[in-house]
């Protein structure tokens, strides 16, 4: 069993009716069963709808800049070079999948590609699983921080892993995999909350799997 750690940015918030707001960048990190990183994803997508200011602010992903940086490619486009859709005996872990799954899809419909089968939801991790599964993080960081409500991941990372511990993590992450940089400092480049994803999942291994 391999697990698949997605993220995405986005035009904007979930919208319930079309024209649906897109992914504009997609990330994944791609591990095997003793969670290490075999294969990274990080591609960014030129989405085919108007981005919203706050989005924006937010991720620092202008239509302008993503038409550099996607080589024109929309995501549609995108997943099916990255071949998203024939992952099989896999879990695809998100930080709140049902935004990410939700955009994603919603993304390749209205981009004329089937959407992609994230399998049945799961409440752990597990390394016997045969077929396809999803798993949402972001309630165990809730029950691990004691916390009544959700958590971000950015919360998640600096009260159970540690701002700094997780930085550097970051600085030798790019390096090896010669990513960006320059966004260090934040917690909304899906990469790096792909990579924050898998240091909660690391720390908290014993809990999360059966």
């Amino acid at each position: 069993m391999n697990f698949l750690i997605a993220d995405i940015e986005s035009t904007g918030l979930l919208v319930k009716t079309p024209p649906y707001t897109e992914v504009v960048q997609f990330s994944g990190l791609l591990l095997d069963d003793s969670l290490e990183i075999i294969r990274v994803i990080n591609r960014y997508c030129i989405p085919g709808v108007s981005m919203d200011a706050k989005a924006q602010e937010i991720h620092n992903l202008s239509i302008e800049l993503l038409e550099t940086l996607s080589d024109g490619k929309n995501f549609a486009t995108i997943a099916t070079e990255e071949d998203l859709h024939s992952f099989s005996d896999v879990t695809w872990v998100f930080y709140n999948s049902s935004f990410d799954m939700k955009m994603i899809n919603n993304t390749l419909i209205q981009q004329g590609v089937s959407p992609i089968n994230f399998g049945r939801r799961v409440s752990t991790l597990s390394l016997t699983n045969k077929g396809v599964f999803n798993f949402d993080l972001m309630p165990h960081t809730r029950s691990l921080n004691a916390s009544v409500y959700n958590i971000s991941l950015s919360v998640a990372i600096t009260k159970l892993v540690g701002y700094d511990n997780f930085r550097d993590e970051c600085v030798e992450f790019a390096k090896k995999y010669q990513i960006d940089s320059d966004v260090l400092d934040g917690f909304h480049n899906a990469v790096y909350d792909c990579l924050a994803v898998r240091s909660l999942i690391l720390k908290y291994r014993t809990s999360l799997f059966w």
